[in-house]
């Protein structure tokens, strides 16, 4: 028999029905779909249009908001392929115009290019260009030693006197024996040899000069090029004087000094024995370097008009400009106070007039 149970059966509760509004749509679909007044505004419209029996056979509509429809996604569209960039081409016109406003605000400076080598005009050569430049002035500059060398050798016994008449000169004046000796055969044809290549070289300064000149000009414009030329002309100038004042003072005086030595009280002489060697190399030590030194000036000039040194700088360097001077005479001349000093008081001397130069120059600079 089937089991009763004692216990009372609990009654099934059916949960109640809620009806829950309809969920709001969201803000951007309120936004984006038209309102009820609208549509019910349009609707009015196109019955009135239809007629008034179509208008009352047609029940009432509940107007509800139109759902807004999907709106397809957008294909990613394919990226193009990057085009390879052409190189650029060099604006030949633009590069020719403006070529023409340097010249135009070149020439209204006073300035300008130079009338020489047409290839080197822009002063911005190939390295290969400066060197057969160089090449050219220095073939340019042995030509010109070559021929004076020439002119040299046809006058060798004039230069020969014009060489040994300082020591003639004192070795007379003390009473010695007024002869130049020789140690080898070819002693007195090294003598001549050596003394015509001293020749040409001095007379060849004033063409090296120019040489330079010519091969830095084309990079200058036409008042450094005028300034270029000043500075040869003065260098060679003071290069000469620097050579006369050497054969004129300094030499017989350090002669007349040195052979002062050899008088004696008693009956005892010293005599000379000077050859040709010991003199021409001590001659043309004292010739040359003297020489070079008298162009410290206008190097000094030069360097205050490129804008390497300033008056200021210069002036303040006075003392070492002093010591300096006493210890290139002390180089360049034999080991005495006398000479030593006779060739230390023009260097300063040169020096000052270098300071004043580029006083000149700084000043005319401020003017113009």
């Amino acid at each position: 028999s089937p089991k009763v149970s004692v216990y009372p059966q609990p009654a099934q509760l059916t949960p109640p029905l809620i009806s829950c509004p309809p969920m709001p749509s969201p803000l951007w679909e309120i936004e984006s779909s038209p309102s009820a007044s609208v549509l019910a505004q349009e609707k009015t419209q196109k019955m009135s249009q239809d007629g008034p029996e179509e208008a009352g056979e047609k029940p009432d509509e509940v107007v509800s908001a139109p759902q807004p429809q999907a709106q397809p996604q957008a294909q990613p569209q394919a990226q193009p392929q990057a085009q390879p960039q052409a190189e650029p081409q060099p604006n030949t016109s633009s590069a020719q115009k403006n070529k023409e406003e340097t010249k135009e605000e070149a020439k209204d400076h006073g300035e300008g290019e130079s009338p020489l080598e047409p290839h080197m005009q822009e002063g911005h050569g190939t390295l290969q260009e400066h060197i057969s430049e160089l090449r050219v002035r220095l073939k340019a500059w042995a030509k010109a030693f070559i021929l004076l060398f020439i002119f040299s050798v046809i006058i060798h016994e004039q230069l020969y006197l014009l060489v040994t008449t300082p020591l003639y000169e004192s070795l007379s004046r003390y009473g010695l024996e007024t002869s130049i000796k020789f140690r080898t055969v070819n002693g007195p044809l090294y003598f001549y040899m050596k003394v015509c290549m001293v020749s040409a070289v001095v007379l060849s300064v004033p063409v090296a000069f120019y040489q330079l000149w010519r091969y830095v000009s084309p990079g200058l414009y036409q008042q450094e090029q005028r300034a270029a030329k000043l500075f040869v002309g003065l260098s060679s100038l003071f290069f000469f004087m620097g050579v006369i004042f050497s054969y004129q003072v300094v030499v017989p005086f350090m002669f007349d000094y040195n052979l002062d030595f050899s008088r004696t009280q008693d009956d005892y002489k010293l005599l000379a024995d000077i050859t040709l060697e010991d003199y021409f190399d001590s001659f043309k030590m004292m010739i040359l370097s003297i020489g070079v030194s008298f162009t410290t000036p206008i190097l000094l000039a030069a360097l205050s008009y490129l804008g390497l040194l300033a008056y200021e700088s210069l002036r303040s360097a006075w003392r070492w400009s002093t010591v300096g001077s006493f210890v290139v005479a002390a180089i360049l001349t034999p080991p005495d106070y006398i000479t030593q000093t006779l060739v230390a008081l023009p260097l300063n001397a040169l020096y000052w007039v270098g300071v004043l130069l580029a006083f000149l120059i700084e000043k005319n600079r401020e003017k113009g």
